[in-house]
């Protein structure tokens, strides 16, 4: 983890916060049970958008979202941009967020934590 005070840290925490409030926070509506249509179609749209600013930020050709180092904002991000599988959002056209998905599922701590999770099945 970056030092306190430094300008590396501020980047980490920026990016938990927006994964924070701008992603996470935009799913709620679709997994709340007593959600409106009205408010489930409103949330896929935000979620399309907070998705499309992370594909702008891995446009540069970055690895992870703070460069080359794997961080806790990407175990954040990789955890919450999953739930496009269950609520049948998908990825859709961002050619590096699907790079990047797919790089972080290749972790073997993350292919232990899917397994752990019951979200994927243990390779035979």
């Amino acid at each position: 983890s970056p030092a306190l005070g430094s300008i590396a840290r501020a980047r980490l925490q920026a990016q938990i916060n927006f994964v924070g409030t701008e992603l996470h926070k935009s799913f709620s509506p679709l997994f709340k049970k007593d959600s409106t249509e009205d408010e489930k179609e409103s949330a896929r749209k935000k979620v399309a958008l907070r998705l499309d600013d992370v594909e702008a930020v891995l446009s540069d050709g970055r690895s992870f979202v703070l460069g080359d180092d794997f961080s806790i904002a990407d175990a954040y991000l990789f955890t919450v941009a999953n739930w496009t599988k269950p609520t049948g959002l998908g990825l859709g056209e961002r050619p590096n967020l699907i790079a990047y998905m797919a790089r972080v599922s290749e972790r073997p701590s993350v292919q232990a934590a899917l397994q752990a999770e019951g979200l994927i099945s243990k390779a035979a």
